[in-house]
């Protein structure tokens, strides 16, 4: 005893040191280990793993499985890079959250994955051969989509007569380009509704645009450009953002659950900020839509078609813009713009009776029934 209080005496200052930086160490592991909670887009699948290989993407088997998994899915996710220091419940190193649950281990990550998506990837479709398959989010409640390009994209296959067939599994299987409504021809992939439409051109030799003039075609391409780049900007703020703010239930309206409506506001802010449009404010930005719905008013004019009396590629992407807002405006400013210009108003009806005779089977009915088309 005596030997121990000499020894405490004596080196009491390296006792005092080492104890202080033990109880410090101790500390800094712990809050390592701490979860750290992040704020991650909602229904997002977020992939924890090591971080980077030198040569492969990982330096373990079991993050280049899950993660190429959720890349042949197409799902909706995003990595995380932290698992050294923040493995899951089980101390697995490669694991999932979506909305704040938590899973482990591969295979379990997997069967999540395909439960929560309604997934299966051992179940093939065989498309039938040179047919376009168009995929796209489903219909909607009074027009064939409550996206305009789908509409756009339709319409224009509509339109060619060439074979093709409607897949609505898109919210679930996007393309590789994360867009929504696109096409497959014999296995080949084609996103954006535009290069889509190239596509069906190239691969049939199509031309809607031979009759008019390099005049009128170059008119009707600064249209399609007006509604499918800037128009389509006021109306995404409009649905998402303006409307409801003014107490309108477009989520009801649309068929919209509470958290893709929160999940909508916030890409629709994001995106159309990241684009300009969404820096101005909500004055200027229905002061922008009024102005271009006027500019297409004056181009139509008395004519049936925008070009002439012969329907055009750009009636395609007027008319899927103008659709959505004229069956799916719920009432909000972009509809009362839209009034103002009966011409507008004509020319849906005339686009709808010439290539949709059947528009009846392709839409919900305001979801009272399953569209059989």
């Amino acid at each position: 005893m005596d030997d121990i209080k000499s020894f405490l005496k004596t080196h009491y200052k390296e006792i005092c040191i080492t104890a202080t930086v033990g109880i410090v160490l101790v500390k800094v592991i712990k809050w390592r280990k701490k979860r750290v909670k992040k704020n991650y887009p909602p229904n997002t699948i977020i992939h924890h793993q090591i971080g980077r290989g030198p040569y492969a993407p990982s330096i373990t088997p079991f993050a280049v499985k899950l993660e190429t998994y959720l890349r042949m899915t197409k799902v909706p996710f995003m990595n995380e890079h932290d698992s050294l220091t923040n493995r899951s419940s089980k101390g697995k190193l490669t694991w999932i959250e979506y909305n704040g649950q938590e899973i482990a281990d591969s295979e379990f990550c997997i069967k999540f994955i395909n439960k929560t998506f309604n997934l299966d990837l051992d179940k093939w479709k065989n498309y039938p051969p040179n047919t376009i398959i168009h995929h796209q989010i489903g219909r909607g409640p009074y027009a064939p989509s409550i996206t305009p390009f789908a509409v756009k994209l339709e319409t224009y296959l509509r339109m060619t007569k060439v074979p093709f067939m409607n897949e609505h599994d898109s919210l679930t299987n996007r393309s590789s380009k994360g867009k929504l409504t696109w096409i497959e021809y014999n296995g080949q992939e084609i996103a954006d509704s535009e290069f889509c439409i190239k596509f069906i051109n190239k691969t049939f030799n199509l031309d809607l645009d031979k009759n008019f003039s390099d005049e009128e075609i170059g008119a009707g391409r600064a249209i399609q450009r007006m509604v499918d780049e800037h128009l389509y900007w006021p109306l995404f703020l409009i649905r998402w953002v303006y409307d409801p703010r003014q107490g309108i239930d477009v989520g009801k309206q649309l068929g919209f659950s509470s958290w893709f409506m929160s999940l909508g506001v916030f890409f629709a802010k994001k995106q159309s900020y990241a684009q300009g449009v969404g820096r101005h404010t909500e004055e200027e930005v229905l002061q922008v839509m009024d102005e271009d719905l006027q500019a297409l008013s004056k181009f139509l004019g008395k004519k049936k078609f925008m070009l002439g009396e012969e329907a055009s590629q750009t009636d395609c992407a007027v008319f899927g813009i103008l659709s959505q807002i004229h069956w799916h405006g719920c009432g909000g400013a972009s509809e009362k713009f839209y009034k103002k210009y009966p011409n507008l108003i004509a020319y849906c009806e005339e686009m709808k009776a010439e290539f949709w005779p059947d528009w009846d089977d392709c839409i919900t009915h305001g979801w009272t029934r399953k569209a059989s088309k």
